[in-house]
C-alpha cells in the first residue's frame, strides 16, 4: 500500500501522523454529533415543526440513507483526486449543513438540510475509515483505527448530550448553530495537520462486488447491517425509553453522558482486544448487546437499573466500530479502500433504516416494541458474525 514518505515509515509511527490522526478523530467528533444531534432534542424538535416525535427521527434516517450512497459515491468518482482536500470540502459542507438546518421553517426544509450532512457523514467516513491503515505503521493500525472512533464515542459523550442541554436552555436551533462552530474548529485542526494524500490505486465497482462474492468481508457486512440497524432502532428514540422507565425529562443528558463515557470505555477496551482477535469480538459484542436489551425489556424497572443497563449498551457498543473495521481490514486486507468505502456505505444506511424502523414500531405499538426488535436484529448479527471465526475462514 502506497504511503507518503512524509508521515510514517515502516518500523515507527511518526508525530505528524498522530497528530493527523488525532485531527481526524476530533473532526469525526463534529461529524457524529452532527448526525446525531436529532436524537438529543427530538422532542424538543418535534414540538417546534409540528410533528410527531416518530417522525421527527427521520431526521435521522434521511442522512443515514444519504450517507449510504455517497460513501460509495465519493470512493468511486473520486479517482486521482487528493483525498486531504476532499475531507476538507466535506467537512466545510457539514458545517454549512448545520446552519441551514438551525434556520428551517419547517420540517420538509430540516430534511432537505440533512441531506448534506448523509453527503458530508457518508464521505467523510469512507475516507477517514481507510486513513490509519494509510499513514501509520502496520504495528499501530489497531490504535490508530481505535483513536481515530474514538471521536465517535467522545460525541455521544459530549456532542449528543451537551447539544440536548443547550437545546433544553436555548432551544434546539442553537444546538445546531453551536455545533456549527465546532465543525468550523475541526476543519481548521485538519488544515493545519493533515498531510497531501495522494490518491491509491482507483477502486472500481468490480473490486466493491468482489467483496461481496468473498464470504467473510460479506459475513462482517452482513452483521454490521444487522447490528447497526438493531441498535438505531433502539437508541434513537432513547430518551422515550428513559422516560417510559420512570427517568425525568430533566436527566435525560446526563442519561446520554454516561451512556458516552461508557462508550469511550468500550472503545479503548476494543482497541487492545481487536488487535489480538478481530474475529471473535465481533459477535460477542453483538451478542453481549441483544443480552443488554433483553434487560431493558424484561428486567429493567426503575431508573437505576434502566441506567446500569444503558451505560453496559453504551460500553458494549462504543467498541463496535473498531471490532467491525478491524474485521474488514483483516478480511480484506489487499481492498482497503474498497473495503471501507462498503463498510460505511452499510452501517450508514443501516443507521437509516434502523431509525425508520424504530419510528414506525415506536408510534405504532411503543417504545418496547423497538427494543424487542432491536435485541432480536443483535442476535441475528452474532450468529452470522459467529460463523465465519474459524481460522479456516478467516486469517
Amino acid at each position: 500500500m502506497e504511503r507518503p514518505p512524509d508521515i510514517a515509515g515502516e518500523g515507527a509511527t511518526s508525530l505528524r501522523a498522530w497528530l493527523a490522526i488525532v485531527a481526524t478523530s476530533i473532526a469525526g467528533f463534529s461529524i457524529v454529533t452532527a448526525e446525531m444531534l436529532p436524537v438529543g432534542v427530538l422532542a424538543l424538535l418535534a414540538a417546534d415543526l409540528g410533528v410527531a416525535e416518530g417522525v421527527a427521527g427521520r431526521s435521522v434516517t434521511v442522512p443515514g440513507l444519504v450517507a449510504a450512497v455517497a460513501a460509495l459515491a465519493v470512493v468511486l468518482g473520486a479517482g486521482r483526486f487528493d483525498r486531504r482536500l476532499l475531507i476538507f470540502g466535506l467537512v466545510g459542507m457539514m458545517a454549512l449543513a448545520n446552519v441551514a438546518s438551525a434556520l428551517v421553517a419547517d420540517f420538509g426544509a430540516l430534511l432537505f438540510a440533512r441531506v448534506f450532512v448523509g453527503v458530508s457523514v457518508g464521505g467523510f467516513w469512507a475516507l477517514a475509515a481507510w486513513l490509519p491503515g494509510r499513514i501509520v505503521a502496520p504495528r499501530d493500525v489497531a490504535r490508530a483505527t481505535a483513536l481515530a472512533f474514538a471521536g465517535v464515542s467522545a460525541a455521544l459523550v459530549l456532542g449528543v448530550p451537551f447539544g440536548s442541554e443547550i437545546g433544553s436552555a436555548f432551544g434546539w436551533r442553537a444546538s445546531f448553530l453551536a455545533l456549527s462552530a465546532l465543525t468550523v474548529v475541526a476543519l481548521v485542526g485538519l488544515m493545519a495537520s493533515l498531510p497531501p494524500l495522494p490518491a491509491p490505486a482507483r477502486v472500481s465497482v468490480s473490486e466493491l462486488a468482489s467483496l461481496l462474492r468473498d464470504a467473510v468481508p460479506r459475513a462482517g457486512l452482513a452483521a454490521t447491517f444487522l447490528l447497526v440497524a438493531g441498535h438505531y432502532a433502539a437508541y434513537t428514540y432513547v430518551a422515550l425509553i428513559l422516560a417510559e422507565h420512570g427517568l425525568e425529562p430533566r436527566l435525560i443528558g446526563s442519561a446520554l453522558l454516561i451512556y458516552g463515557i461508557a462508550g469511550i470505555a468500550g472503545n479503548v477496551a476494543a482497541g487492545a482486544l481487536a488487535g489480538r482477535n478481530p474475529r471473535r469480538l465481533l459477535p460477542a459484542i453483538a451478542a453481549a448487546i441483544a443480552i443488554v436489551l433483553g434487560g431493558a425489556l424484561f428486567v429493567s424497572t426503575t431508573p437505576a437499573s434502566a441506567l446500569a443497563l444503558l451505560a453496559m449498551w453504551g460500553a458494549l457498543y462504543g467498541g463496535a466500530p473498531v471490532a467491525v473495521q478491524m474485521w474488514m481490514a483483516s478480511a480484506a486486507p489487499d481492498r482497503a479502500q474498497a473495503a471501507s468505502a462498503a463498510w460505511v456505505s452499510i452501517a450508514s444506511g443501516a443507521i437509516g433504516l434502523g431509525a425508520y424502523l424504530g419510528g414506525l414500531l415506536v408510534d405504532g405499538v411503543g417504545v418496547r416494541a423497538a427494543i424487542g426488535a432491536a435485541a432480536c436484529a443483535m442476535l441475528l448479527a452474532a450468529v452470522v458474525a459467529g460463523r465465519r471465526v474459524s481460522p479456516a475462514t478467516f486469517p
